[in-house]
């Protein structure tokens, strides 16, 4: 006797079989138990950026090449704001709560470090004036929080530093400190309320971490807009290339809250 079934169905179940059959075939990659993305699968680490409990999280973790023992991968997740106005003050609570700056290339000489900081551009210095799309001369402010891979810091703790810089290169890969502060580390998990003050007629820069200020001066002039106007709250990675396996990683996650300024 015939069957009663419809070719159509008959051959949409063998089609499913023949898939079910396959799939049992198919080894397991990955089924993500142990902490972290496995390096030696995925192109990417982990990264995010998200409101949790009423803050801003960024968090991002970077590996370095494997293709030699010298360099760097030097990376950057930003939360950029629509108005890049540079801010007469700008001012966040931020909050270390994991970094990750602990491996390094014994073949390579360059230290690991990972930062989270709030960051704009202010003006630009370059000799002769800027020069569309090259951001060399753009003179930046920050205040951060971070830990080197040489670092003489206790575990679980982080530097607070502000820094007003200038770009020496044009994507601003690269940079020269006008001058640096250094406030007292903290451990994770501790709020560093944070602000950044300029005085544009003193020609200089006020950095403050919990009550504590501390002033970098500049010379020359700040009339000229900087060539890539930006005002963020970012991270920035930066991660020694090394032949060995598995590739080095380093990484910070940070939040964010009462973020603040004025023009």
């Amino acid at each position: 006797m015939e069957s009663r079934i419809p070719r159509q169905v008959a051959a949409l179940a063998a089609v499913a079989l023949a898939g079910s059959a396959w799939a049992v075939k198919v080894p397991t990659q990955d089924d993500f138990s142990t902490p972290g993305l496995n390096r030696a699968l995925w192109i990417e680490s982990e990264q995010g950026r998200f409101v949790q409990a009423k803050q801003l999280r960024l968090g991002r973790f970077t590996y370095g090449g494997a293709a030699s023992d010298s360099g760097l991968v030097a990376d950057t997740f930003n939360e950029p704001l629509i108005d890049t106005t540079p801010p007469k003050s700008m001012g966040a609570d931020i909050t270390v709560v994991d970094v990750k700056t602990d491996e390094t290339c014994a073949a390579n000489p360059f230290n690991t470090n990972a930062r989270v900081r709030l960051i704009a551009a202010y003006f630009n210095q370059r000799p002769g004036g800027p020069v569309p799309g090259d951001r060399t001369g753009d003179v930046l402010a920050q205040i951060r929080l971070g830990r080197l891979s040489d670092t003489t810091l206790p575990a679980g703790q982080v530097d607070v530093q502000g820094i007003l810089s200038t770009c020496s290169n044009a994507d601003c890969s690269a940079s020269t400190a006008i001058g640096v502060v250094n406030f007292a580390p903290v451990a994770l998990g501790t709020k560093v309320i944070s602000r950044v003050d300029w005085a544009k007629k003193a020609k200089t820069f006020d950095f403050t971490a919990n009550g504590v200020t501390q002033t970098v001066s500049y010379t020359g002039s700040s009339a000229t807009p900087p060539v890539l106007g930006f005002v963020q709250p970012s991270i920035r990675n930066e991660v020694a290339n090394c032949l060995s396996t598995p590739k080095v990683k380093a990484g910070i996650v940070a939040d964010f809250d009462n973020v603040r300024f004025s023009y």
